[in-house]
């Protein structure tokens, strides 16, 4: 389906709530692009799925102190604290094998 006659609509309210939002964060333009890519998809946007990469994030920033990653991340210290242990645990091991 063609989307761009949604740039000529004046007000969104007969959407479903999410799409609204979706349309006030994004604005028109962006929002049909997400249309025209996910057509007939359901999306589900869980934090779960971002675990690995928030993982990755806390443990490249090492220097930067505990309480501050995770105020920053708005994650507990002690989800910070045990991502770091982990890393330097699988380093350890690393450079034990070699």
């Amino acid at each position: 389906m063609n989307y761009n006659w949604m740039k000529q609509v004046e007000s969104f309210e007969l959407l479903p709530w999410e799409y609204q939002e979706m349309i006030g964060l994004l604005g028109v333009e962006h929002f049909i692009r997400l249309l025209q890519s996910f057509e007939k998809s359901t999306v589900y946007f869980s934090e779960r799925n971002l675990i690995p990469l928030l993982k990755d994030y806390i443990e490249t920033r090492e220097h930067i102190p505990n309480r501050l990653l995770a105020r920053e991340l708005r994650v507990s210290l002690r989800f910070v604290y045990k991502v770091k242990e982990e890393s330097r645990v699988r380093r350890r091991r690393r450079t034990r094998g070699n």
